[in-house]
């Protein structure tokens, strides 16, 4: 599965030209990850250097933070829960076109989503054509400008005028509820 997750990474995700240097920052969680990524990304002629990012670590790495100021690398950042707080990953992050997106001066070619490294494998090794094609077809089904009521175990109760739903990412449909219907 991982092998999978890689070549679909490599292949639809990201794009490093023969020659990049490319750092690799990952949790001990994502290490088998972090090590695929960077046996494809050096079979493809690409030159990964491997920046371990410990758990129990109060802040980032000199040499993440040194990668994050480098602008002639590629940057491909594996993320965990500790990363993201305990180390302060999040402050080098910023809202883009709705998106969170890494504020560094390389252009990150790839970061996850703190996710466990069970659910980025099913995200990540299945097809993307297909999942594609399948979030399209749910799409094509989803009525615009309809009544849509969600509800929840825990009390949630909410009715509201949809707006077009539009794909986001690899495995979302989203929408928003038109001003003043909910």
């Amino acid at each position: 599965m991982i092998q999978q997750a890689v070549a679909n990474i490599l292949d639809y995700h990201l794009r490093a030209p023969a020659g990049q240097r490319v750092a690799i920052v990952y949790p001990q969680e994502k290490a088998d990850l972090a090590e695929a990524l960077a046996r494809g990304l050096s079979e493809r002629g690409a030159h990964p250097r491997l920046l371990f990012v410990p758990d129990d670590a109060p802040n980032l790495p000199p040499a993440v933070r040194e990668a994050f100021a480098d602008a002639n690398i590629g940057l491909i950042v594996l993320l965990s829960h500790a990363m993201w707080s305990r180390q302060g990953l999040a402050r080098y992050f910023l809202m883009r076109d709705g998106q969170p997106s890494l504020d560094v001066r390389p252009s990150p070619l790839f970061v996850d989503t703190v996710i466990a490294r069970e659910s980025f494998l099913r995200i990540y090794a299945s097809d993307p054509q297909e999942d594609r094609a399948y979030l399209e077809s749910l799409r094509q089904t989803l009525p615009e400008s309809t009544t849509v009521r969600v509800t929840a175990p825990g009390g949630t109760d909410l009715t509201f005028r949809s707006r077009d739903w539009q794909l986001c990412g690899l495995t979302e449909v989203l929408t928003a509820p038109v001003e003043g219907s909910a």
